[in-house]
């Protein structure tokens, strides 16, 4: 084996759910096993029948930021649910959410090719954004929060307007309840360890069987090409130039951490002419 393909596997094996590029490959077209992760968290039925499961859903606004959702889903019943993993966490999370779930009701209201359909109010989808992080966001000890609108009298009611947000705290680590076992899943590397037999199966087949690994190279590959030359592409909405930084700088690492040896200014020269790309622009983007 190659010292390349040595560095990939050992990066493969260290891999867990909660790493969003794992997390979206294990979960794409696999509207199934998304089920897993929704029905401990919204303490739903398993009756839930999802008819779509796409990682990296690119929602374009022309009049503002574009949005890039980890996994979305749909059910059969028109529900939407953004599934995203963050591991680093910031103090404007609820706003990134809040945000995410206008983008959802924009990308219903768009949906045919870009124009805007007429429609009555209550009929748009009802919409869940579940943030899954690394930490306690809100320092309560619970392992999921809920937000939702409601009114200012002594019972708080929901005013029930279908759009939910969920933070999951994945540092909540009470293994009796299926949360809890989720949660623990997400954090294993090794399948076994698992509880979720669903979960484990696909994650075993991606580390371990020939294919899932060939297929997850490829993957890796493809990755490191889309997200850098959408970087450096040049965009009209508004926060673009965050957006290549962001871009370039996942391009960089996710390269880094397959050869942990190489220098940064190294790290630049390789990927800026591995895509053609002039090393100033990448080293201007990320100044």
């Amino acid at each position: 084996m190659t010292n390349y393909l040595q560095r990939q596997k050992e990066i493969l094996d260290k891999m867990t759910l909660m790493d969003d590029f794992f997390m979206n490959f294990v979960f794409n077209d696999q509207p199934e096993l998304t089920k897993q992760l929704l029905i401990p968290v919204l303490n739903i039925s398993k009756d839930i029948h999802l008819v779509q499961s796409t990682s990296q859903s690119l929602i374009e606004n022309p009049y503002g930021k574009n949005v890039r959702l980890d996994i979305l889903a749909k059910d059969e019943q028109g529900t939407f649910y953004d599934i995203e993993m963050q591991q680093k966490v910031s103090d404007d999370l609820s706003f990134r959410a809040r945000y995410y779930a206008s983008m959802l009701d924009y990308k219903f209201i768009h949906q045919d090719k870009g124009k805007a359909i007429r429609l009555s109010w209550k009929h748009l989808p009802d919409t869940y954004v579940i943030f899954f992080i690394s930490k306690d966001y809100f320092d309560e000890g619970l392992p999921v929060y809920l937000v939702q609108r409601c009114l200012n009298d002594k019972n708080h009611t929901p005013i029930n307007d279908g759009q939910c947000i969920l933070f999951v705290n994945c540092s909540y680590n009470d293994t009796s309840s299926d949360i809890g076992k989720l949660i623990h899943d997400l954090h294993q590397t090794d399948p076994k360890a698992m509880f979720n037999k669903a979960l484990a199966d696909r994650v075993q087949y991606i580390k371990e069987d020939k294919e899932g690994g060939f297929n997850m190279s490829e993957l890796l590959t493809q990755y490191l090409q889309d997200t850098f030359e959408e970087g450096l592409g040049i965009g009209k909405e508004q926060g673009v130039q965050e957006e290549k930084v962001n871009n370039i700088n996942t391009v960089l690492n996710n390269y880094c951490k397959m050869n942990p040896d190489i220098k940064p200014d190294e790290a630049i020269t390789h990927v800026s002419s591995l895509f053609g790309i002039d090393e100033s622009v990448v080293k201007q983007l990320l100044h």
